[in-house]
């Protein structure tokens, strides 16, 4: 997402670029549900998910005004595409807004504690019900509480503890919903409009408002996580230039003020563990840098950091030697270095990278970079696929490797002792199958994206079928690297989705996959619903392969594909529910 939209102007003309968008769009229907009438929250929220949006054409489907519960019911039988919902403390109990409060007598702490706490488990009910439908978002109470309320200024009162404490009882429950994010706004607190609040009901500034739609667009519009960071390694992994002062002497510890260095280990230790690629760029004596990387207080392990590309070259060539290795595309990684002149060279040599600067001597710019970083590559849930995913890497270079030194390249293949398993059981309730479709790019038949709701919604229509491939072979396992779905229709098998992680190329396993798939359903006819786009040139060459026309492949002896020669495949199995 690009910066936060702060005025009605902004959001207006963010929205209107909507209007430009080619026939055929796709569109993308965003509810928002709370107990006032929405006005410039749903404005706001309309532009901040359009622009995080920029290839859907965004609506809005309001709410019911009155009861939040009612409303988010409301808005979920609608069934839109993703949902947001603001809660405050007036939905907990209406003496606890102003417009009530205004007329009430104070109420007892205990009376509004009990009443809280049975609408915070009817809005648990309906939240949870409405994340069965789409993803939710939910912005928690933030403004003060009306002032017979209060207590004294810059004091904590009774109530308001209570309050908080109920308030962080139910944020727990529901964060325990798969489907349900925890929006924050920015800013402080309060920000009540009181003219607003008591003519019409609407209880934010106009800025408040803003800053609540960014943040529940931020946590229903996430861009894909970056698949890899490529980091320098003199000040920046750590503090000095360690082919000048030595090996011991390189710092990233409190006491020699070079901490930041050591808080960047320990993100890119975290990044490693979610699945990231992290691999070494750095100008030096491989020796040097082997030795470095040994030593045992470094708080990232040396086995995250795949490939080590240490030379006196240019930079620019050790980062595309990284991505061959990881066969990923520059757009998906980013290169930090403490040197504009190395981060320069990189971005003109490699278009798409995205570059920042190690702010070796500001801490608090280097605190803002690691959060940035964090955010770049933050991912919703880990797979079994995150875990293995550098080791993987190393098992598919000493693959390259093995083949570079092979004569014969069918026994190569057969030597491998390849293994696919096939989950046509579980693929419509698997994560990990989504995930592969959003961000599969070059082995992607058509480079539609689809959503968690939608996916399982595929599985059940009539003659559907879904795989979750996996693989594994003398050198490792791979994981689930391939999803496909379709439908079969008296002897037409239509295939609508299919993707192939990049890690998995070069061991004819789409040749198998789609061997052992008209083994299994003896089509007539397999049609692809296959588009080109700007990175599936390897789906293009499998279709030319295949003589596939928009009419399809005929014949299963024709969309068996002739294996000759591509035998790296022992065996193919199902596996059993």
């Amino acid at each position: 997402m690009t910066g936060t939209i702060s005025t009605l102007r902004e959001a207006m003309t963010a929205i209107g670029q909507a209007r430009e968008l080619p026939e055929g769009t796709p569109s993308l229907a965003v509810g928002i549900a709370c107990s006032f009438t929405p006005l410039h929250l749903q404005t706001f929220l309309h532009a901040s998910v359009q622009q995080a949006s920029p290839g859907r054409r965004v609506s809005v489907l309001p709410g019911l005004y009155g009861p939040l519960p009612e409303s988010i019911q409301h808005v979920a039988g609608q069934k839109p595409d993703l949902c947001a919902v603001v809660v405050e403390w007036s939905d907990l109990d209406p003496r606890l807004g102003v417009r009530e409060s205004a007329t009430a007598r104070r109420a007892e702490i205990d009376d509004l504690s009990r009443t809280a706490q049975a609408r915070l488990d009817r809005i648990h009910d309906a939240l949870a019900a409405t994340a069965s439908v789409c993803p939710v978002a939910v912005v928690l109470p933030t403004l003060d509480l009306p002032f017979i309320y209060a207590a004294a200024p810059g004091r904590a009162g009774m109530l308001e503890a209570r309050l908080e404490s109920l308030v962080a009882g139910f944020r727990e429950r529901i964060l325990g919903h798969d489907g349900i994010r925890v929006a924050v706004p920015v800013g402080g607190r309060s920000r009540r409009d009181l003219q607003s609040d008591l003519r019409s009901g609407f209880p934010f500034t106009s800025e408040r408002a803003a800053e609540i739609a960014d943040a529940a667009a931020r946590a229903l519009v996430r861009p894909p996580a970056k698949k890899g960071l490529i980091t320098d390694l003199d000040d920046t992994l750590w503090r000095g230039l360690v082919g000048e002062i030595g090996v011991g002497a390189v710092t990233w510890d409190l006491d020699s003020g070079s901490l930041v260095h050591g808080l960047y280990q320990q993100l890119l230790a975290e990044l490693s563990r979610r699945g990231a690629l992290v691999g070494v760029c750095s100008k030096n004596d491989p020796d040097v840098v082997a030795a470095a990387l040994a030593r045992p207080d470094l708080l990232v392990a040396p086995d995250a950091l795949f490939p080590v590309e240490a030379s006196w070259g240019l930079k620019s060539a050790a980062v595309a030697a990284i991505l061959k290795s990881w066969n990923i595309s520059a757009q998906d990684v980013v290169f930090v270095d403490d040197s504009d002149l190395e981060l320069a060279e990189v971005a003109a040599a490699h278009p798409g990278i995205t570059t920042r600067k190690f702010p070796t001597q500001d801490p608090r710019a280097a605190g803002d970079l690691l959060n940035e970083l964090n955010d770049l590559f933050w991912r919703e849930r880990l797979t079994a696929e995150d875990a293995v995913r550098t080791s993987s890497l190393r098992a598919s270079a000493a693959l390259e490797e093995a083949r570079e030194g092979s004569t014969d390249p069918v026994q190569f293949l057969r030597d491998l002792q390849g293994r696919i398993d096939i989950d046509e059981v579980g693929a419509w309730e698997s994560a990990r199958a989504v995930e592969l479709i959003n961000k599969t790019n070059q082995f992607n038949l058509n480079g539609r994206r689809v959503g968690e709701v939608e996916w399982r919604t595929r599985g059940e229509a009539d003659g559907a079928f879904g795989w979750s491939v996996s693989y594994t072979d003398k050198f490792g396992t791979l994981g689930a690297i391939s999803v496909l779905s379709g439908v079969l229709v008296e002897d037409t098998l239509t295939i609508d989705s299919w993707v192939l992680s990049c890690r998995a190329f070069s061991r004819t396993i789409e040749h198998h996959v789609l061997a052992a798939l008209v083994e299994r359903y003896r089509p007539a006819t397999v049609r692809f619903e296959f588009e080109p786009t700007e990175r599936n040139g390897v789906v293009a060459q499998l279709m030319t392969a295949l003589g596939y026309t928009e009419a399809g492949v005929s014949g299963v002896d024709a969309a068996r594909m002739d294996l000759s020669g591509s035998t790296g495949i022992h065996t193919v199995d199902f596996v059993s529910p």
